[in-house]
């Protein structure tokens, strides 16, 4: 199997862009957790809420104008920024579901 850093798609693994640009999501997401955003809150989140707030602000980054009716929480927490911070929060929003769907996976299987 391939790591991904050998992938072509991926960007030379010394490439300053593409590590600036995974730091901010980092940033962002522990942003979040530091808001009270916790694993375990995250944990109760099994309707794909994460993911659809996700593909919310991906869709306002993307110029759809209903992007917030995806939005899974009480409309005063809808937030969208410009373009590249509403990407940034989708991206850490992503990262926080795919952290959920493993933590839910390792339980399943006996490892948490």
């Amino acid at each position: 199997m391939t790591s991904p850093l050998e992938h072509p798609v991926v960007a030379e693994p010394h490439d300053g862009i593409l590590w600036k640009v995974l730091a901010e999501i980092a940033a962002e997401r522990q942003r979040q957790v530091a808001l009270g955003h916790s694993l375990v809150l995250d944990d109760a989140y099994i309707d794909r809420e994460l993911a659809r707030a996700a593909g919310a602000y991906a869709l306002d980054a993307a110029g759809q104008t209903h992007a917030s009716l995806y939005w899974p929480w009480p409309g005063h927490s809808w937030q969208p920024g410009d373009q590249r911070r509403d990407l940034v929060r989708a991206a850490a929003l992503a990262v926080a579901e795919i952290e959920r769907l493993d933590r839910e996976a390792a339980v399943a299987e006996g490892l948490a």
